[in-house]
């Protein structure tokens, strides 16, 4: 059973029962948020703890906070008594210290977020989005307008889809048509390299012209 849940912007703890008291009790809470401090602050001039998250003004000093009046540094005992509360992962609810969860949770198998009912690791997500079978998709036949639709429901609409059946068609007269457009290339450069002026031919010509008294065809 969680007794407490604590969301923040990139951040969240489900602490066990009993531990957000055992903090308090401690010290350790943020004196804005009240939950246990996470990434602790120190505000310089009267030595206030809060959350990184929380801080923009001093509760204490009640006024606007400056980020040269901040410090990171934290007496060591205050960053291993928080490490050491107690909290659910998220994924397997398996209780653990706070400080282990970062390193648990890569390795801990969580349901895929599309829902497809898999359990995966973050290691594991790249290759499972390959292969999810609730991740949509488009009817990859040319003409279709279908709306992208889950994998798992893709196979049943290609073997009623009138596009995917005339596809085979349609692919052969498409290589039939770049192999024309190819040919047509190929005609057309050969035509322009016949129109263009051999200058080895023009001079032969001319030399034979001269020797024979005629003037050149090509002497205008």
């Amino acid at each position: 059973m969680l007794a407490f849940r604590v969301i923040r912007p990139g951040m969240e703890y489900d602490y066990a029962e009993g531990e957000r008291e055992r903090a308090a009790a401690a010290g350790l809470d943020c004196a804005l948020c009240l939950a246990p401090l996470v990434s602790p602050l120190v505000h310089g001039p009267c030595g206030t703890m809060c959350c990184r998250p929380c801080f923009s003004t001093c509760p204490h000093c009640h006024c606007d906070v400056q980020p040269e009046e901040l410090a990171q540094v934290v007496p060591r005992m205050v960053n291993v008594h928080l490490a050491s509360l107690r909290v659910h992962c998220p994924s397997c609810h398996t209780v653990l210290k706070r400080g282990a969860l970062e390193e648990h949770a890569q390795t801990c198998a969580a349901p895929c977020p599309r829902g497809c009912g898999s359990s995966v690791t973050p290691a594991e997500r790249g290759a499972h989005e390959a292969v999810c079978g609730a991740v949509e998709e488009r009817c990859p036949a040319f003409g279709c307008t279908a709306a992208p639709m889950p994998r798992l429901r893709l196979a049943e609409h290609s073997r009623a889809c009138p596009f995917v059946a005339v596809a085979p068609a349609f692919d052969a007269l498409l290589a039939t048509l770049k192999e024309l457009e190819a040919r047509l290339d190929a005609l057309e450069s050969r035509a322009r390299r016949k129109k263009k002026p051999d200058p080895d031919a023009l001079a032969s010509k001319a030399v034979l012209a001269e020797r024979r008294g005629q003037p050149s065809t090509d002497s205008h």
